[in-house]
């Protein structure tokens, strides 16, 4: 079983190589959560027209909105934000739809579906060769998450591939 993550920006790829694209931020919005990013709620424009960069929005199991502002604006570290995205990872409302993707993964595997990539607005190319495991993104956290309820639930492993 395989499970995507990669940046919203790269959404029209994401598309094209058939993925189902979750987009795991709490807000459609620049980093610092003051500037709308209009290619995200509106789209962007192909010769087609206007086309979304991801196919459904997940905040309910993104981080909170407030603790990305602490951690953009360093006042809390990344290890505390981790903390406390993975405190609401936990609830049963998250846990609820975490259940759900790593169901989806199965049945799009079983379909011979390309998959499912969970996107954000970090893009891990940046880090260059660093282990991606080891970047503070919390598309990261969510994926392991997931992996950890597949092992638990299915006796089985799923591989996480960064694009």
């Amino acid at each position: 079983m395989r499970l995507y993550t990669g940046c919203v920006d790269d959404g029209l790829m994401h598309r094209d190589q058939g993925l189902a694209r979750y987009l795991t931020v709490s807000r459609l919005s620049d980093n610092s959560g003051r500037k709308p990013r209009e290619d995200l709620w509106k789209g962007v424009k192909t010769p087609q027209g206007y086309t979304h960069l991801f196919d459904e929005w997940l905040p309910n199991i993104a981080p909170d909105g407030r603790h990305v502002n602490e951690w953009y604006h360093k006042l809390i570290s990344w290890d505390e934000f981790s903390q406390k995205y993975m405190e609401k990872l936990d609830t049963e409302a998250s846990k609820v739809k975490i259940l759900e993707i790593t169901r989806k993964v199965y049945e799009y595997e079983r379909y011979k579906h390309p998959g499912i990539i969970l996107q954000c607005v970090c893009n891990i190319k940046n880090y260059g060769d660093i282990n991606p495991s080891r970047i503070p993104c919390h598309r990261i956290i969510l994926a392991e998450k997931i992996r950890q309820m597949a092992s638990i639930l299915h006796n089985s492993d799923i591989q996480i591939i960064h694009l």
